[in-house]
Formats: structure tokens, sequence, C-alpha cells
């Protein structure tokens, strides 16, 4: 239990500071078995080729309040060997949205799940008001900054990801990025994630790496309970980094 929870006749208490946290997924809430931490308030779910493992792995499988999710691309035959389950071929004809999509799959386990079929840009930030977490996987550019400044506006924490791969001799390495930010923490945000449109890597070749896609959202996910406090965080790191090759997982920005 946390130190901020008390107990009578040995029912808990919540945490006075849980009603802070809009999340974009869920409110913390402290309670004697550690899986009912968390109960709902909204979570954000930002465009990206992770949100699909994000929400089936994690996400939709808690007791969060709402989930919101944002992306205007389409779900196409490329989208379905990068996320879980096995869309027909109907489906893929369809050629859904993506968020529709993901609405559809995941209430049949969990309500409140918003589909946004929108980009986020500066005309339509007010949509992500009453988060108080969020998920971002989307490319670096503009509309990266614009969401990260109206998250910290809103005192939102979130944790943005990354990934970069190389070919060489045959073979790939890559490095995965999870980065947090939270209202105790901002300092390192402008030094760890990019907002400018850089060169392209081979993931931009649409090569298949599903696994890493899967690893990238299960950092990001557990950073998201350390966070909230389902999971011991004795580092309270806000930057890791994982590299293939040599199995190297490194921590950086100590809270």
């Amino acid at each position: 239990m946390c130190t901020s929870c008390s107990t009578t006749s040995g029912i808990p208490k919540p945490c006075s500071r849980s009603s802070s946290w809009a999340l974009a997924i869920w409110k913390r809430a402290c309670a004697s078995a550690v899986a009912a931490r968390c109960t709902g308030q909204p979570e954000d779910q930002l465009r990206g080729p992770l949100e699909q493992l994000v929400i089936d792995l994690f996400v939709a499988k808690t007791p969060v309040r709402e989930i919101r999710l944002f992306d205007n691309d389409e779900f196409l035959t490329h989208n379905a060997f990068r996320a879980p389950g096995a869309p027909s071929l109907e489906e893929l004809r369809e050629a859904p949205k993506k968020v529709d999509y993901l609405k559809r799959v995941y209430s049949r386990m969990h309500r409140n799940i918003v589909a946004h079929d929108v980009a986020l840009g500066a005309d339509n930030l007010h949509l992500l008001d009453g988060i108080t977490f969020a998920f971002l996987s989307l490319d670096a550019g503009d509309a990266k900054r614009l969401i990260v400044e109206k998250l910290e506006a809103v005192g939102a924490a979130f944790v943005d990801v990354g990934m970069g791969l190389e070919l060489d001799d045959g073979s790939l390495g890559g490095i995965l990025r999870v980065t947090a930010s939270t209202p105790e923490k901002r300092d390192h945000v402008r030094q760890r994630i990019s907002f400018s449109s850089g060169a392209k890597d081979i993931y931009a070749s649409n090569i298949q790496v599903a696994d890493l896609n899967a690893l990238n959202a299960v950092l990001a996910v557990v950073k998201w309970k350390k966070i909230r406090g389902f999971y011991r965080d004795l580092e309270s790191e806000h930057h890791c980094t994982y590299t293939t090759d040599g199995n190297m997982l490194i921590n950086g920005e100590l809270r």
C-alpha cells in the first residue's frame, strides 16, 4: 500500500492524490489488493504504430474509466502485421479508420472507449482537456510539439516512445526509447524527445518488427504503472533505452 493511504479496521482508503490525476487512462486508488490500485479516470492514447499493442495488451484490460484514441489513418494490411489479433479479410477490405477498428474490437471488454478520427493540431487540442496521462506514439514535428505543450499545460503525465532501426550486413539492429514526463520532472523532455522531422530510418520502409513494437509497448505501460504506484519504482527514471545488440536496458533522467 502506498504511503499516502490509510486504513480503518483494515479497509484501505483511497489516496488523497488520486483525484488530481485524470490520466488519459486511469485514476489511481489504493486498495488492499495490488490489482485494485487503479480505477478509472480517462486515459489518452495518441496515434502511432504501438497504439494497437498498448490498448490490447494492457489498457483495455485495466479498470480505467475512459480510453481516448486519436488517429486519422486507416487500418490497412500492413497495420494488421503490426497489430495483435487477426483481422478478417472482410475487415481489411473495409479499410476502417484505425480508431474505429480498435473501438469495435475492444468495446467487447471495456466501456467508454472514445474514438477521435482526427489528427491532433492547433485547432483541436481542446480534445485533450481533462487528461491525466497519455501515451504518445507519433512522428516528430510541430503537431507533436503542440501536443506535448498542451499536456504540460493541463498537468498531465505522459510517456513518449520511439524506435530507431538500422540494417547492417543483412541483419537489423535497433534502439527502443521510452521517455516519461510528469509534473514533478519535465526538464529533460526537450533533450530526449525530438520535435524536428529528420531523415527516415529503415522503419519507415514498412519493415515488420512486431516483436520490437510489442516490447516498446510493454516498457511504456510498465512505466505508466510505475508512475501510478502499481509497481515499485526506486529510481523513478524518466527515460530508458533498450538496445537489441547486447540486450542493454539503460535508465536515465532519475528524479
